[in-house]
């Protein structure tokens, strides 16, 4: 799986988390779960935590692909040849080359 899925899917995990702790946030405020009840099934709850296993787990992966594949830029090295490596792997990640 290249970089750009994996930021594709880490940006739709998230999201997909917002949107479901909207819901759980809701339950206790006025709004569309005046009954208070939203967010309280079983399959709220699941959703809930598996969402934010994946949105923290594939944010953390593509942090450490990042640092492993991004070269700092060290006294020896120069800027220059960091900033290419930089550009190869941002054409790499959209492109998939």
């Amino acid at each position: 799986m290249n970089l750009f899925t994996l930021v594709l899917l880490a940006t739709l995990s998230w999201v997909t988390f917002s949107v479901l702790n909207e819901l759980a946030s809701a339950k206790d405020g006025k709004g569309c779960c005046e009954t208070k009840d939203c967010g309280k099934s079983f399959f709220d709850t699941v959703f809930w935590w598996t969402y934010l296993t994946i949105s923290i787990s594939v944010t953390i992966y593509i942090l450490v692909k990042i640092y492993q594949d991004i070269p700092l830029p060290l006294p020896g090295k120069s800027v220059a040849k960091v900033a290419q490596k930089v550009a190869e792997k941002g054409t790499e990640m959209a492109f998939g080359l």
